[in-house]
Parts: C-alpha cells; structure tokens; sequence
C-alpha cells in the first residue's frame, strides 16, 4: 500500500518500519501517516537518512564507543 515503509521487521518483539530517505530525500505525506499510525500502534517507526539515525531510533546509542 501507498506510503509502506521501506523496511520491516521486528526489534526486541516490536514491530519495525525504518523509511530510509537521503539527505534531500522528501518523506511524502502518505509515508508521515504510516510512520504516524505505527508509533500510535506501538511499532517503533523513524524515518533513517544514515546510521546514525537508525542507532538513535532504536535507542542503541549507548551501545557505541564512538
């Protein structure tokens, strides 16, 4: 369906959806509203333009040296 996000899975038994963009990439309003629904139906959802962004979504960055 319009606006899935580019990646799914699961996260310590938590839904997962990851819309992967790059700098300039434009998150669509269809893709906001899914992102939106997830976290209201307690997925963990985030829109990732790099690494970094996916360690903070999933709250690993503690896990990191660096």
């Amino acid at each position: 369906p319009k606006g899935v996000s580019d990646i799914l899975g699961i996260y310590k038994g938590k839904p997962l959806a990851i819309e992967v963009k790059t700098d300039r990439g434009r998150v669509s309003d269809a893709q906001k509203d899914f992102l939106k629904r997830w976290n209201e139906e307690g997925g963990i959802g985030f829109v990732a333009r790099g690494v970094d962004d996916v360690i903070d979504g999933l709250g690993v960055r503690d896990r990191f040296l660096f």
